[in-house]
């Protein structure tokens, strides 16, 4: 199996800032971040009656 390179110096930041979680990297790595926050995170769940459960 072939493994991805990075062509630029733009794409080695973007790595090195995901790997890092260094939001202050860029602004894409921000997004990243953000959107891998949004798939991976169970959302919290707060009710004024009954149980999370439910």
């Amino acid at each position: 199996m072939a493994s991805l390179m990075p062509d630029s110096d733009e794409e080695k930041l973007f790595l090195l800032g995901v790997k890092n979680e260094d939001r202050s990297a860029s602004l894409f790595v921000q997004c990243w971040l953000k959107y891998s926050d949004l798939i991976t995170k169970k959302p919290k769940l707060h009710t004024l009656c009954g149980t999370p459960d439910e």
